[in-house]
């Protein structure tokens, strides 16, 4: 079929120049012939068995490894890093390709009997990360048995196609996985809504991911099942300077936080927060330090700055630099300085902690190098500043007092907590990566629930019959007044996780009989699921801790099969606040749950049936439903958890049987809670930061 159009792809280090290539961007009808290919091949790829799919992506991570120079310089030349971090971004694809093998074979030996591929996967990645990112999640899917369409970014599509071939000669088939560039609004829509692609792993603008959640959830797949996203959508990311910091090692890694790659990271860190009393010190030799940086192009070995990628992000960071000087007082202004037409230095501005709340600088994701610093008075305003924003990815602590670390990392909003040590730079299986709020979905990437979400389960439970009055329904219908989250409602349960799992405890002991064991089940998977760290891999100089003790948020339930009461445990053992509806057989449970000690603004039972749950889960303040079993029903609430409304702070999850691990099994808690990851540099720090209480030895073993 003949392209859309055939467009030349120039390098951000000399945009004027020659094409570095030319790639043929498809259309709508070679997007269709496409999806039917890989439609076609995935049920020959699923049957080949896991193990030799493993060995098929190791043999492509060797051939990688032998190539690593040939790759990054790609990355260099059409993806505009400098030489450093496109070296390290042919290691992280590397590592991708080798540990999701690894983790595919444990999914499967695990669970083979009870899971299968989705089918057909949507890869749409950014331009920034060009290898890495597409690697992660094409292996991903591959692993696990799906076929895989490639869509890359528009401003990268070499790399990516020199990175589907390699897969090809390293064993993958050819019509398991292609290689289809394209526009965004043609390819990427053109995935999304397709009845034939049963998933899309997408990682990009905050924008582009809320269309996304919204288009997904109004897909019936052509077999009637539900279409899944992965989205990682960016962030606004703070660094938390206090008094006792080492100013030498913060100023070090800010400024690699901040101005690497020219601040085109997700995890970059774009807000300062500093203590009062050293606000002037460290201003100053921020300042200092980000005057002498070398800006030029990506080619130069001596470059630490590199260009933005293409004229658009240059013309929108012209227009963000304006608005940064305009409401902000100016500290360094060597934005306009270069002579590269996509180049720009270092621009630092402040603002007093009063503005920090609301001024676009401070609150927008801007992804150029534009560094605001903010002073704070205390803990507390450093932490209200810190989580105000609608993104949670990444954030920096800087102390060297562990019970400082402890209360901030713990009250920190991001998935990537790390401490003295850049905010950028997460290593596969070491420190697994992903925000909550508006900045993604999960599960983490690189870590050892993320490729659940490429897998769905066989043995869902299926509520089809009795919800056969909801088939029809296409659109949400009004939401009625008596429909709406009550105010008294808490939007998470606060206490101790020793002291929930005593409250429903004592539940069980009163409700008895089956029900009391389905609520067991949960109350048996505390120790491993929320009190202790999941694994990752260890390595010297670093305590990382993947921790799930953080409420989603207040839940919807809807649970009516044999284990609903243990979904409604899960849900409290979590912290979070529940609305329990359309669930008579959970009515009592809910009473016996009050009269143990839940609080009445925690848990209550809404009257009113399906209209009523329906309604509620259109209510902004709901961060996700969870039902026990699959059917219409269940397909009328994802329709109407996928809107995001004004002032709502995250993507509304459904979690459901068709997903994940299930009730009893390991890991069901992990998902009624936000995973975070807390990395603490240990070295150069005193004993006291690798004392007891940082070193872990009861961490479950590595596999």
């Amino acid at each position: 079929l003949a392209p859309e159009a055939t467009v030349a792809v120039h390098s951000p280090s000399d945009p004027a120049g020659d094409a570095v290539g030319t790639a043929d961007f498809a259309g709508l009808p070679a997007t269709a012939v496409a999806i039917e290919v890989a439609r076609a091949a995935q049920p020959a790829w699923a049957a080949i068995p896991v193990a030799e799919r493993a060995r098929i992506l190791r043999h492509a991570s060797d051939l990688l490894e032998q190539r690593q120079h040939e790759f990054a310089a790609w990355v260099v030349h059409e993806g505009g890093r400098d030489r450093a971090d496109a070296v390290a971004e042919v290691e992280e694809a590397i590592d991708y390709l080798r540990y999701y093998a690894s983790e595919a074979e444990r999914l499967f030996a695990d669970h083979g009997d009870r899971i299968a591929p989705r089918g057909v996967v949507g890869v749409i990645p950014p331009w920034n990360f060009p290898l890495a990112i597409p690697a992660g999640m094409t292996a991903a899917s591959l692993a696990c048995g799906n076929t895989a369409l490639l869509k890359p970014a528009e401003q990268t599509p070499l790399i990516a196609s020199r990175f589907v071939a390699l897969l090809h000669e390293a064993g993958v088939p050819r019509d398991a996985l292609l290689c289809l560039p394209g526009r965004g609004e043609v390819v990427g829509a053109a995935l999304a809504e397709s009845p034939h692609v049963a998933m899309i792993a997408f990682t990009g603008s905050r924008a582009v991911g809320t269309l996304l959640h919204q288009t997904v959830a109004h897909v019936r797949l052509a077999d009637g099942g539900q279409k899944a996203l992965v989205a990682e959508m960016g962030g606004k990311n703070p660094v938390l300077v206090f008094a006792d910091a080492d100013l030498d090692e913060a100023v070090e890694a800010i400024l690699r936080s901040a101005f690497g790659h020219a601040n085109q990271k997700c995890s970059a860190a774009s807000r300062v927060l500093i203590a009062a009393p050293i606000f002037d010190r460290l201003r100053d030799r921020l300042v200092a330090a980000a005057r002498s940086l070398a800006v030029g192009p990506a080619t130069e070995a001596a470059t630490q700055l590199n260009p933005l990628i293409d004229r658009e992000a240059h013309q929108r960071l012209l227009g963000a630099a304006a608005v940064a000087r305009e409401e902000c007082d100016v500290l360094l202004d060597r934005f306009d300085a270069p002579s590269g037409p996509l180049e720009h230095g270092p621009l630092i501005v402040s603002l007093p902690a009063a503005r920090a709340l609301t001024a676009r600088t401070a609150t927008e994701e801007l992804f150029g190098p534009v560094l605001l610093l903010v002073p704070f008075a205390d803990e507390a305003e450093a932490l209200r500043i810190a989580n105000a924003t609608a993104y949670g990815l990444t954030a920096g602590v800087f102390s060297r007092s562990p019970a400082t670390i402890d209360r901030v990392t713990a009250a920190l909003e991001a998935g990537n907590v790390y401490v003295n040590r850049p905010t950028t730079g997460a290593r596969v299986g070491i420190e697994p990566f992903g925000g909550m709020k508006l900045s993604g979905t999960g599960p983490k990437a690189g870590g050892p629930d993320y490729l659940w979400a490429f897998v769905r389960r066989t043995d869902a439970r299926s509520t089809a019959t009795e919800d056969s009055d909801h088939s029809e329904d296409t659109q949400p219908p009004a939401p009625l007044p008596s429909a709406s989250v009550p105010s008294t409602i808490a939007d998470r349960w606060d206490a101790p996780l020793h002291q929930r799992r005593a409250t429903l405890a004592r539940a069980a002991t009163a409700i008895g009989g089956d029900v009391a064991g389905a609520f067991q089940r949960s109350l048996d998977l505390v120790a491993t699921d929320l009190a202790a760290p999941a694994r990752t891999l260890p390595v010297a100089g670093q305590h990382t801790a993947l921790r799930y003790d953080l409420p989603r948020g207040l839940a919807l339930l809807r649970a009516t099969g044999p284990d609903a009461a243990g979904w409604l445990a899960a849900t409290l053992l979590a912290g979070n606040a529940c609305l329990v509806a359309d669930s008579p057989a959970l009515a009592a449970v809910v009473q016996a749950c009050l009269e143990a000690g839940v609080p009445p603004e925690v848990l209550r039972y809404v009257d009113g049936g399906a209209s009523v749950l329906r309604g509620l889960a259109a209510d902004p303040r709901v961060a996700f439903a969870a039902v026990d079993a699959i059917g219409p029903l269940t397909d009328a609430l994802r329709r109407y958890l996928a809107s995001t409304a004004a002032g709502q702070r995250s993507l509304k999850a459904l979690i459901s049987p068709l997903d994940g691990p299930q009730p009893g099994e390991p890991g069901f808690l992990h998902r009624f809670a936000l995973p975070k990851v807390i990395a603490i540099r240990t070295l150069r720090h005193g004993a006291d930061l690798a004392l007891e209480g940082y070193e872990d030895d009861t961490a479950p073993p590595v596999r």
